[in-house]
């Protein structure tokens, strides 16, 4: 297929609990500072199903009855929900975004957020993330 735009187009598969991957973005900010008009850069999200699984787990771990689920592989308090929330969080901050002509903005929140809130992933902490960047939440 025929590339008309002269444009990479890539995506990073992660979840915002896996802190290789978040080092890999807070690393690659420099660089797709200079390759943002040559690649066209699209999160994706990693999560899997237990629909099978029991309700407590669905509870903490799953969103929609265990059709999407995540684990803090990390331990603590952080619950399955909470990165899917933000893994949600984050993914419609890219696609506003790149909608405004702004993609930096959504790499300065994975900036913060993975400095400020990896720990504590929650509401809060993005409203602050959103805050930083200068963003609505």
């Amino acid at each position: 297929m025929q590339n008309i735009n002269n444009q990479v187009n890539w995506q990073i598969w992660y979840t915002s609990s896996n802190d290789r991957a978040l080092d890999f973005i807070k690393n690659f900010k420099s660089n797709y500072k200079e390759l943002k008009d040559k690649a066209d850069f699209t999160p994706r999200f990693v999560t899997w199903s237990c629909v099978g699984c029991d309700s407590e787990f669905k509870k903490k771990e799953c969103l929609s009855g265990g059709k999407y689920c995540a684990m803090n592989h990390q331990g603590g308090y952080v619950e399955g929900k909470d990165i899917l929330m933000e893994d949600l969080r984050e993914y419609c901050l890219h696609k506003l975004s790149k909608e405004d002509g702004k993609p930096e903005d959504w790499w300065n929140y994975m900036q913060y957020v993975h400095s400020m809130c990896y720990e504590e992933i929650n509401e809060e902490c993005s409203k602050l993330g959103h805050k930083n960047i200068g963003r609505d939440y």
